[in-house]
């Protein structure tokens, strides 16, 4: 059973967001922000999304040596604390030949990626623009899957990281054309993209996002956890009560029976 609900994460020992800070975390190859309730390291060839209990990596194969550029909101560049401060944005340029990578945070999720594929700078044919998109390769520090609505999953002890499927589209005069677009899973713990058609001649924009849901029942299918209620508190809190008959990994101790003995404990969890 998975609950798509964000947990409250807290994020301790994160680096100082001062400019002295900022240029240390540069030296050390990481610039670190935060979004959705987990940390963000973005450094040359690789970004690390992070949490209390999951930490996910994903690096770009065979990328040009580019650093991250920080898309600074006033508003939030002159916070000066003892803690990341939270993400604008982060600009990869020209990270592959004619495609530049942009993070930004978004409301209700972990964090935005969008893929910019420029046109040609000669006159060129489809082939020769799509295989910018080719060129985009993205590894992971865990095994991946994509499930049945084209969502790229990420599985942890505690939880699930999903992308949501792509969308593409390309712009003319002013007006949004879609593409079709969907991951393509390259190996165990790697993934492109496949497009439709589309006009070469124009910039081409792919756009997924990344969201986390937290994992409330066993592993196992054929396992008895039941729910029989669910609250919410005035501080957006989610309360749930139940029984299970196997141990879940998280929360702690919450079935202290042996598993596949047919005996159940009651539980409490709050997200």
């Amino acid at each position: 059973m998975i609950f798509a609900l964000a947990p409250v994460i807290r994020v301790h020992g994160a680096p100082l967001a001062s400019e002295a800070g900022r240029e240390t975390q540069m030296k050390m190859g990481l610039l670190q922000f935060t979004a959705g309730n987990h940390v963000l390291g973005f450094g040359q060839g690789e970004v690390h999304i992070a949490s209390c209990d999951h930490a996910l990596k994903v690096a770009f194969i065979e990328s040009q040596p580019v650093s991250p550029q920080i898309n600074e909101n006033p508003s939030t560049a002159k916070i000066n604390s003892q803690s990341a401060r939270p993400l604008d944005g982060v600009t990869y340029q020209n990270l592959w030949d004619r495609v530049t990578l942009v993070y930004e945070r978004k409301e209700g999720s972990v964090i935005k990626s969008t893929f910019h594929i420029a046109p040609a700078k000669t006159n060129t044919n489809e082939h020769d623009q799509e295989s910018a998109v080719n060129n985009i390769r993205l590894s992971y520090n865990v095994p991946i899957r994509i499930d049945h609505k084209g969502n790229l999953l990420f599985s942890f002890k505690t939880g699930q990281l999903r992308e949501s499927a792509p969308v593409a589209w390309q712009e003319f005069h002013g007006k949004r054309v879609p593409v079709k677009v969907a991951f393509n899973v390259l190996g165990e713990r790697e993934v492109g993209f496949r497009v439709g058609d589309y006009d070469p001649r124009f910039t081409l924009v792919i756009d997924p996002i990344l969201t986390w849901s937290k994992y409330l029942g066993s592993q196992y299918e054929y396992e008895n956890d039941d729910s029989y209620a669910i609250a919410v508190d005035a501080s957006g809190n989610t309360y749930v009560t139940g029984s299970s008959g196997e141990t879940w990994d998280s929360p702690i101790n919450d079935h202290s029976g042996e598993p596949g003995s047919g005996e159940s404990d009651a539980f409490v969890a709050k997200l």
